[in-house]
């Protein structure tokens, strides 16, 4: 995801198109490499002059009411970045570069258009995830390299290579979600028009009809509000990705009150039916051997190849206790994992046709508490509409805030109103440093440095919204265990009503309602 977190800026021979969400204070003067010698630069590429760097303060952002601050995104390294500047037909001689440790790195281009300007990125060892770098202008090779008002921000995991060209099948797919009672016409109307049928899904549980087509002689959004308009009343929108939201020191079930007695945890009629959409499950996890998981696949193509994240979420959930630092807060719960994690060249997302499924599975196997440790930046009409559909059929979803860094922008599926947003503190009650904020986010949980399930035999700290998700959903567990009746309205009331006030009084956009807890009663 490539955050151009653009910041803009203007200078001569250069249009910028959009103003920027945020600005970076004076940069010092520091030595410069010459980006020749840069193992990023491409051998086909010139080698640009060395450039000279002057200290200087960021330019002014524009403040025209008709502009606008960009959504964030990221980038990894080896991939292409858009810029939303115009390159005037003299400025051939200019160079552009990243600054990265207090060196200029620079970055080559690609092409460009009216409006916008796309770069290569290099694959260079000194360029590190979950970074913002300032981009520099050098207009010849006798001028010194100056700062431009535009941010380059880097991904949260960087691949160990450059991607090759998209294969998989994301690239102009469309998903339409509608009453199977409407799916006949439909399909009969999709193959007679420019459109390839990828999958087709009956979510019967939901009562829905999932299709997946693909187009290639026409541009995405074009096609989209084309069968917006020939379709009102299916839900119609992309094939979304959705990434994994992501130190032995204890002191998370403290934090929540989390009661010691393992009868309070297992007090109940019938074992606890958890849900979990994440990537694959390792059932043969030392700390998982023995537990009750029911393991469903939704991917289309290749599963993701990282097990760990899912892994380490299942073992918090439902670890077998093999060792007390690793055991899981419901050890006799069910678990019921969906994997939708699917692996692309630029790395594991899972795609909006997967998420559907594999709520629509869960609601058929009985289950209502809901683990969404994955976050994308986009919201979708398809997804919304499932979100809704298992909200009004009981389920109770609780999704990570994602780690992005947003603080204007909402984060799906933690954003939408049918979800409970979970973002993550640290024993010190400090929200996490790239935890995204906002006026959606429900409660915090603690999510820093939390000793869980590594690979291996051993354990290890993780630190994320992904890893605060699981706790938010232990708690509710256990008032479900008193009530498993409960509404939504009635539990969401109660976890307010015991959780800590944290930052602003009342809701705020970092902690939400605050730290969850159980009450100090609980199971007394």
């Amino acid at each position: 995801m490539l955050a151009v977190c653009l910041g803009l800026g203007w200078g001569s021979g250069v249009s910028l198109i959009a103003s920027a969400a945020e600005t970076h204070p004076a940069h010092s003067t520091v030595p410069v490499r010459d980006p020749a010698a840069m193992p990023g630069a491409l051998p086909d590429t010139p080698a640009p002059a060395s450039p000279a760097r002057q200290s200087t303060e960021r330019m002014p952002l524009p403040t025209s009411p008709g502009l606008r601050a960009p959504t964030g995104q990221c980038v990894y390294p080896g991939q292409a970045v858009v810029l939303p500047i115009h390159l005037d037909a003299q400025t051939g001689s200019q160079q552009w570069f990243i600054e990265v440790q207090g060196e200029l790195i620079a970055l080559q281009l690609l092409s460009q258009d009216k409006r916008q300007t796309r770069f290569l990125l290099p694959s260079d060892s000194r360029i590190k995830p979950q970074q913002i770098y300032p981009v520099f202008r050098q207009r010849d090779q006798w001028s010194q390299a100056q700062p431009m008002a535009v941010d380059i921000r880097t991904c949260t995991f960087a691949p160990l290579a450059p991607p090759q060209p998209a294969t998989g099948h994301t690239a102009g797919e469309i998903v339409l979600l509608m009453d199977s009672a409407h799916l006949e016409q439909v399909s009969a109307e999709i193959e007679r028009q420019d459109y390839r049928l990828v999958a087709l899904h009956s979510l019967m549980t939901l009562g829905q009809s999932l299709l997946v087509i693909k187009t290639d002689s026409q541009p995405l959004n074009e096609a989209i509000e084309h069968l917006r308009r020939r379709f009102p009343f299916a839900e119609i929108d992309r094939n979304d990705h959705y990434q994994n939201a992501s130190a032995p020191r204890q002191y998370a079930r403290e934090k929540i009150n989390w009661p010691p007695s393992p009868d309070c945890q297992t007090s109940g009629a019938a074992p606890l039916r958890i849900g979990l959409i994440d990537g694959d499950v390792a059932l043969d996890h030392p700390d998982l051997l023995g537990q009750r998981i029911t393991l469903q696949a939704f991917h289309r193509n290749r599963p993701g190849g990282d097990q760990a994240h899912a892994t380490a979420i299942a073992v918090l959930l439902v670890g077998n206790g093999r060792s007390a630092a690793l055991g899981g807060l419901l050890p006799d719960a069910d678990l019921i994992a969906a994997s939708v994690l699917e692996q692309f060249d630029h790395g594991s997302v899972a795609t909006t046709e997967a998420m559907a499924r594999a709520l629509d599975w869960l609601l058929a196997q009985q289950v209502r508490l809901v683990n969404i440790s994955l976050s994308g930046s986009r919201t979708n009409s398809v997804l919304n509409r499932i979100l809704e559909l298992g909200s009004h059929q009981g389920l109770l979803i609780f999704a990570a805030a994602g780690n992005d860094k947003l603080q204007n922008d909402v984060a799906f599926p933690a954003g939408h109103p049918a979800v409970i947003a979970i973002t993550a503190i640290d024993a010190a009650n400090r929200v996490y440093s790239f935890a995204n904020q906002g006026d959606y986010l429900d409660f915090s949980a603690p999510g820093v440095d939390i000793w869980t399930a590594s690979p291996g035999e051993d354990g290890q700290y993780r630190s994320g919204t992904s890893f605060a998700t699981p706790y938010a959903v232990a708690v509710a567990a256990l008032y479900l265990r008193l009530n498993p009746n409960m509404s939504r309205a009635i539990l969401y009331n109660v976890m307010q009503g015991y959780s800590q006030d944290l930052g602003a009084t009342g809701h705020d956009p970092v902690f939400g309602w605050g730290s969850l807890r159980l009450p100090d009663e609980m199971c007394r």
